[in-house]
């Protein structure tokens, strides 16, 4: 792809990763341009090993999963449960305690989302768009309210002291 990219064949060329480590490869010894990532403010291990390196070298950051396969949404209780041809039903981030305290926290997020006149969901992908490394995010979307929702999304800035709380809040 590298080499397409030199002839002017193509003007970029990214990768979706798993791994981490692949990521580092992909950009230090073949030159990838932009690299779609699992990252969510739940779920934040790329900001330490692949952020700055992204950064250093200009790739561009995409997120996917960035409300935690409805984790982040506000949507869930303690009380929720999950069919079993839900693949949630077998994540372990949406069973027992830590599930009730991360369902908790983000509902709790609330009066922080009315602040800015966003919903939950709202205010996570605008919190996960603040980070510089990040240009943008791949929502999964099930309706059209689900779009228009995650558009509000687009262009809100948050204050620092609360980008920051919740990021503390959610630090489970």
């Amino acid at each position: 792809l590298e080499d397409l990219r030199r002839e002017g064949n193509i003007r970029y060329w990214g990768a979706s990763i798993q791994r981490l480590e692949d990521g580092r490869f992909l950009i230090e010894e073949r030159g990838a341009q932009v690299l779609q990532v699992l990252y969510n403010i739940l779920d934040r291990a790329a900001e330490e090993e692949l952020f700055p390196l992204a950064e250093t070298h200009g790739v561009g950051i995409i997120c996917r999963v960035p409300l935690s396969s409805g984790l982040l949404t506000g949507k869930f209780t303690e009380d929720t449960t999950f069919p079993e041809d839900d693949n949630r039903s077998r994540n372990p981030m949406f069973q027992g305690e830590r599930f009730k305290k991360i369902a908790a926290t983000v509902r709790g997020l609330g009066p922080i989302a009315e602040k800015y006149s966003l919903t939950i969901p709202q205010l996570v992908l605008a919190v996960t768009l603040a980070h510089p490394a990040v240009h943008c995010t791949i929502v999964g979307i099930k309706s059209p309210q689900q779009i228009e929702d995650a558009a509000g999304a687009m262009g809100k800035c948050i204050e620092r002291e609360d980008y920051f709380a919740i990021r503390n809040a959610l630090s489970l």
